[in-house]
C-alpha cells in the first residue's frame, strides 16, 4: 500500500519559495531576542566594530583610513543581508498561498533556501527586483545553478514580462508580474520507496507501466522504486485541470502541452523542472487506451518530470505524480 510521508509543499518555482520565509526568519531571530532584534544586534555590532577599528589604529599607529575601510567592509555586509531579507519578504509576497510542511526532515530533504547570496552574478540583479516575475525566474535559476545547469540557462525580457531560455535558445517559460503572483502551490507528498519484493522491473526502476504509467505500480502495491537519482511525490490537490484532448495526438510538443494544462500548470511544471536541473522544454505523451484510466506524462527532454492520471475517464486530472531530486 502506498504511504506518504510528511507534506511538503511545492510551488511553481517548486521548492523555492516555500522555504525563502526561514531566510528572513532566522536572520531575525539569530540577531536578538522579540522582534526587531537582529537590527538591534546589527546595529549595536556595527558600533562595537566602529570603536574596535579606532582603538586598533591608534593603538598600533596605522592611520584611521583603515579603520573607516574595516567599518566600510561591515556596512556592505550590512547592505547585503538587508537585500536578502527584502528579497525572502517579496517571495512571501509573491506566493501568499504557500505553508510549510509539517514533517521537517521529509520537507528538507528536497527543499532548499534561495538568497541573492547563493545565486550566480548574473541573475542577483533580478532577485532583488520589485517585480514578480524577476524575483521568481532568479529563484528558479539559483536551484539550477546549484545543480550544476545555471550557466545553460539565461533571462531575457519579452514584452511585458521575461523568459527564460536554454542556451540553444528554446524557451523554458514565460511570465510577467500577473502570472508570477498567480502561480499558486500544490501540496505534495513523498512517496515510501518500499518496493515489493518479486515486483515487475518497471516498478523497481522506476519507469512504471509502459501503458498505465507509475500510479499503476502504486495502485498494485509494488511501490516505486528511484528512476537513476529521482525519488516521487504525490498530490491529489490539483485544481481543476481539464484534458480537452480533441486535436493535440499522442505526442504534445511545449505549446501543445501548455494549451492542454493551461498556463498556471504549465508555469509550476516548468519552473519545477528547471529547480531539478532540466533545461530541455516540457514535452507530453498522451496515453489513452479504451478502457482503463488515461495517463499523461511530461518529460524534459528524455527525464521525467511529471505524470497526471485521469482515474474516471472525465477527462479532468484527478491525481499527480512529480519528480523531486534531495539536495
Amino acid at each position: 500500500m502506498m504511504r506518504l510521508k510528511g507534506p511538503i509543499f511545492l510551488v511553481t518555482l517548486a521548492l523555492a519559495m516555500s522555504q525563502a520565509p526561514e531566510v528572513a526568519t532566522g536572520q531575525e531571530k539569530g540577531g536578538g531576542k522579540g522582534k526587531g532584534g537582529g537590527a538591534q544586534a546589527e546595529g549595536k555590532g556595527r558600533g562595537d566594530r566602529q570603536a574596535q577599528g579606532k582603538g586598533q589604529s591608534k593603538a598600533k599607529g596605522q592611520p584611521e583610513g583603515r579603520g573607516e575601510k574595516q567599518i566600510t567592509q561591515q556596512r556592505g555586509r550590512s547592505e547585503e543581508q538587508r537585500a536578502s531579507r527584502a528579497y525572502s519578504k517579496r517571495i512571501e509576497k509573491t506566493a501568499p498561498g504557500v505553508e510549510q510542511g509539517k514533517n521537517r526532515s521529509a520537507r528538507n530533504k528536497f527543499t532548499r533556501v534561495a538568497s541573492p547570496s547563493t545565486m550566480p552574478q548574473s541573475v542577483r540583479r533580478f532577485a532583488t527586483s520589485r517585480r514578480a516575475h524577476d524575483v521568481v525566474l532568479a529563484a528558479a535559476v539559483s536551484h539550477a545553478f546549484a545543480r550544476g545547469r545555471g550557466d545553460d540557462l539565461r533571462i531575457d525580457p519579452d514584452g511585458n514580462g521575461m523568459r527564460l531560455a536554454n542556451r540553444k535558445g528554446d524557451r523554458l517559460v514565460f511570465l510577467d508580474d500577473e502570472s508570477a503572483r498567480n502561480l499558486g502551490t500544490w501540496r505534495v507528498g513523498v512517496i515510501d520507496e518500499d518496493l515489493r519484493e518479486g515486483g515487475p522491473s518497471f516498478c523497481r526502476s522506476g519507469e512504471g507501466h509502459p501503458v498505465w504509467g507509475r500510479q499503476w505500480c502504486l495502485d498494485k502495491g509494488f511501490g516505486l522504486g528511484s528512476y537513476q537519482d529521482f525519488r516521487w511525490g504525490r498530490t491529489t490537490d490539483l485544481g481543476d485541470i481539464v484534458f480537452s484532448q480533441g486535436g493535440f495526438g499522442n505526442s504534445l510538443v511545449t505549446s501543445a502541452l501548455a494549451s492542454l494544462l493551461g498556463t498556471t500548470a504549465f508555469n509550476r511544471l516548468a519552473l519545477h523542472a528547471v529547480t531539478l536541473g532540466l533545461v530541455e522544454p516540457l514535452t507530453g505523451t498522451w496515453y489513452a487506451e479504451p478502457t482503463g484510466p488515461q495517463l499523461l506524462q511530461v518529460n524534459s527532454g528524455p527525464l521525467p518530470v511529471a505524470e497526471f492520471v485521469d482515474v474516471n475517464r472525465d477527462n479532468r486530472a484527478d491525481n499527480m505524480l512529480i519528480a523531486l531530486r534531495s539536495w
